[in-house]
Formats: structure tokens, sequence, C-alpha cells
């Protein structure tokens, strides 16, 4: 999947779902999720099919599969990011390779993800997709 098939997908997700996808609760704020109890999908839970989706990725973010990356391809055998991380990590990894995304684009999708959870950035999300396209297409 190419970076302006990502971003027409995103598009098109907005219109169906013009706000972020949060688990949030009275009590404890709110926090970005990939999918909620609601069928709500964030940016990047909106690229991954039904039959591709796994909860152990929730919590993990674009950054922690940077890093994660980084590490092990640059031999550094501490990471960071110690179970239960490592195995969302890996999961979501699997996710990304399943549904045609390459490790060139995770910078692309941790970008997107911040559009989606800083809702700052949210609330302005075709501008900010526009500045993404003309960055990374």
């Amino acid at each position: 999947m190419t970076n302006k098939e990502i971003i027409k997908k995103i598009r098109e997700h907005l219109v169906i779902q013009p706000y972020r996808c949060t688990n949030s609760t009275w009590n404890s704020g709110s926090s970005c999720m990939y999918r909620n109890r609601n069928g709500d999908r964030c940016f990047i839970g909106a690229l991954i099919p039904d039959d591709k989706y796994d909860p152990q990725i929730e919590g993990i973010t674009m950054d922690m599969v940077v890093d994660y990356v980084y590490r092990e391809n640059s031999d550094q055998i501490q990471s960071k990011f110690d179970y239960p991380h490592r195995v969302g990590v890996n999961t979501f990894l699997r996710i990304l390779e399943d549904i045609d995304i390459q490790g060139n684009q995770f910078q692309f999708l941790s970008v997107l993800q911040e559009i989606h959870d800083l809702e700052k950035l949210f609330e302005d999300a075709e501008e900010q997709l526009m500045k993404l396209e003309l960055e990374y297409c």
C-alpha cells in the first residue's frame, strides 16, 4: 500500500467517522485506540481489516514500532520495550506486513498517528493530511 493510497483511505474514513477513536471513561479521561468497543477506528486502525486486527496492538504506538525496529537492526541487545510490549510490537509488525506496509513507511504512519492522537492536530485533520501528502507522497 502506497502512502498516497493510505491518505486516500484516511480521507474516506474521515467522512464516515469525523471524530477520534478513544476509550473514554468518565473517571479516567480518554486514550486513543486502534479500535474501541463501539466499532470506531483511528487512522491506522482504519487501514487494518477485521481479520487482521489483534487487540494485542492496543497501547503500542508507531513510535514504539520504529524504535524497536531500529534497535533490532542496529544489534542493540537491550530494548526499552521488553515484554509485554515486545509481543505487541511483533504482532503489530506482522499486521503491517500483512497489509503491505513497508518499513520505510513506519515514520509516515507515526506522523499520521500523531495527527489522530493529538486533539489539536485532529481539529485540522484535512489540512494536516495535505501537509503530510506534500512531504511523503
